[in-house]
């Protein structure tokens, strides 16, 4: 998107395709183009050029260079001819580019070794006056990694025996012995579900699949896994069994051509829950039947769908309510209704209002999570602290002032972004919490610069 530096409406630069993601956009000297990594289905991850003025149906679809880090336009001091920095397999490198005609200008040398990174995000920098820091780490990228930690509800922690690894999204086990992970290869940059037992720390893969597997899901009696995975350009969820045995299912495919993510399955493991958007439209909540009985020609059930965006979509024990995120004041807000489905409703039949919503929260950083005996409601608040409200059970739904039971330290919202709530989890009781912190490293990080780095590259 682009919007004025003065503020205003912000407008589509690159469009939003079924199955593709964009990232890392930054300026080349004309302040007109610039380069931003893109991967789509089925093509190498890599560098392209984009325009802010050009339409969006009309923009380059041409990749510059395979690569599945951000790019860095370094200028030149003496030419027009800069220099693109990326890493590549630890190797931070530099590639001479012509910014007035917009191509390569010469082969890649690599300039320094062992640069730390995680995510897609390089530990490297570089000034338009001549100046490059990098910080370096063993080979993959230190601060890489990361480990999982239960937390009391005072904000204690204790380190789970789980081995440190690129991972991302969390779920606990409904008996909170187990944790179901998305694990990405250093190597290939692929992320996979892992099955990893808390106790001892063994873990076992679950899917094999050259695409990204994530958000699973564990069925309410532990038997079962549900992930979403991105094959042949559009979402799709899958199951199997979570100890591995027998071959994976398709249980649907999903038409929308914006994001997706699974969020819930209900306790009685009719539904599983799931947020999708489909540009122009913001993010809505469907429900999609899996129980015994369910149709294999499914059809996912429209839950909440307004203006507003919709995020999350968390059932309560009892199967009365459900818990989700909503932008309609103007910034995140948990709210909650009755859970109320129109079984004869498919997705295609219009929208779903909302009436008889409570807000229960004041700003909200994500993850909604009832008690096991629905009694209570707990959420990330706007400060990233957890936060608690007292539900009483009755016809109506009434909660109590939320209270907080801790706050969640620094280092773990850097990691989660402006959504941590994707990376921890509660056990069914909601005394324990199982959160993803930076993996302790006890070696010495420093960053090294170096100043007029670029004319080394000229001998």
């Amino acid at each position: 998107m682009r919007v004025s530096a003065a503020g205003g409406t912000p407008s589509v630069v690159i469009p939003a395709v079924a199955g593709n993601s964009y990232a890392f956009p930054t300026f080349l000297p004309d302040g007109r183009h610039f380069l931003y990594l893109r991967a789509a289905p089925k093509e190498p991850v890599g560098f392209y050029v984009g325009a802010i003025d050009v339409k969006p149906e009309q923009q380059s679809t041409q990749r510059l260079m395979d690569n599945a880090f951000q790019p860095v336009y370094a200028a030149s001091p003496d030419s027009s001819t800069g220099r693109i920095v990326f890493l590549r397999d630890g190797t931070l490198l530099a590639q001479p580019f012509d910014a007035g005609r917009l191509q390569l200008a010469g082969e890649a040398k690599p300039i320094a070794e062992q640069v730390a990174s995680i995510q897609g995000l390089g530990y490297f920098s570089a000034s338009d006056n001549g100046a490059l820091a990098y910080r370096t780490g063993a080979t993959g990228g230190a601060g890489l990694n990361l480990q999982l930690s239960w937390f009391d509800r005072t904000g204690k922690p204790t380190l789970t025996a789980a081995e440190p690894s690129r991972s991302a999204t969390v779920k606990v086990s409904p008996d909170s012995k187990r944790v179901a992970l998305v694990r990405t290869d250093p190597q290939s940059n692929n992320a996979d579900v892992w099955i990893v037992d808390l106790m001892t720390g063994a873990s076992n893969r679950l899917t094999f699949d050259p695409a990204a597997d994530g958000n699973a899901l564990w069925s309410p009696d532990g038997s079962q896994i549900i992930w979403q995975s991105q094959r042949g350009g559009s979402w799709g969820i899958y199951r199997k069994a979570s100890n591995g045995s027998g071959n994976e299912e398709l249980l649907y495919k999903s038409s929308a051509k914006g994001t997706f993510a699974l969020t819930d399955w209900t306790h009685d493991g009719r539904f599983v829950l799931f947020q999708t958007s489909d540009p122009p439209a913001k993010t809505d909540i469907f429900a999609l039947p899996v129980g015994p009985g369910s149709s294999a020609d499914r059809q996912a059930i429209p839950v909440i769908q307004t203006p507003a965006g919709e995020l999350g979509g968390y059932v309560s024990p009892d199967g009365k309510w459900i818990a989700y995120i909503s932008d309609e004041s103007g910034r995140q807000e948990i709210y909650v209704q009755a859970f109320n489905l129109n079984l004869n409703q498919g997705s295609k039949s219009g929208s779903s209002p909302v009436s008889g919503k409570w807000m229960v929260s004041k700003g909200t950083l994500g993850m909604a999570r009832w008690r096991s005996d629905g009694k209570e409601l707990v959420f990330i608040g706007a400060d990233g602290a957890i936060m608690s409200v007292d539900v009483t059970p009755g016809l109506a739904f009434q909660a109590s002032q939320p209270k907080q039971l801790f706050q969640l330290p620094t280092n773990v919202l850097a990691i989660g972004g402006s959504t941590p709530g994707a990376r921890m989890d509660a056990t069914h009781d909601l005394q324990r919490f199982l959160v993803t912190v930076p993996a302790q490293n006890n070696s010495r990080q420093e960053f090294t610069m170096v100043l007029n780095w670029q004319a080394a590259l000229k001998h």
